[in-house]
């Protein structure tokens, strides 16, 4: 799976976007999920939403595609309410939940992270909570040890209040760079 960075444009979201899968957005285009091609249809079908942007790949022709064209993002009409994942500072979480809220990107050196850094090290009484743990690429996790922030010249990161993953912020970044750029 491609790794997907803030700025990307529509055409890396087809590659990221799985073939038979539809992006769907409520009526103030906020990312609410991805639908099946044929739940798309269907609610294209009964008048619950539109095709908002089509894929500009070229795939091969089907009798799906000849009917209901090629969408990529689907726009509900209607307005659908967010449940907000607020964490607290003291949670106990997982590496999986770390990893997507910080994109697979190193906190300290901006490259692919696939590892998660106590930011005030266990050793030193650091517990595994989501205000103390942040990603980190191999080799600076390695380098960092059992070391804080402080003696090792990082500076702490931010951590958010809310979960949501970076996948979805770009995603959405990228839907409305599209639509921006379809209006001039």
């Amino acid at each position: 799976m491609k790794q997907l960075v803030l700025g990307d444009t529509i055409g890396s979201l087809e590659e990221i976007v799985q073939r038979n899968t539809v992006i769907t957005v409520d009526s103030s285009l906020a990312l609410v999920g991805s639908v099946k091609r044929l739940r798309a249809a269907n609610l294209i079908l009964n008048g619950k939403g539109y095709e908002l942007l089509s894929r500009q790949d070229e795939g091969p022709e089907s009798n799906f595609t000849s009917m209901f064209g090629n969408p990529l993002v689907i726009a509900l009409n209607r307005y659908v309410p967010r449940k907000r994942t607020t964490v607290s500072p003291d949670s106990v979480v997982s590496k999986r939940m770390i990893l997507a809220r910080d994109g697979y990107t190193c906190t300290y050196c901006g490259e692919f992270g696939n590892t998660v850094d106590h930011i005030i090290p266990k050793s030193k009484g650091g517990p595994g909570t989501w205000g103390n743990l942040t990603t980190a690429c191999t080799s600076c996790n390695g380098r960092k040890g059992n070391v804080s922030n402080e003696l090792m010249g990082y500076k702490t990161p931010k951590i958010p209040k809310e979960f949501i993953p970076k996948r979805n912020l770009m995603i959405q970044e990228a839907i409305h760079e599209r639509i921006a750029a379809m209006s001039y």
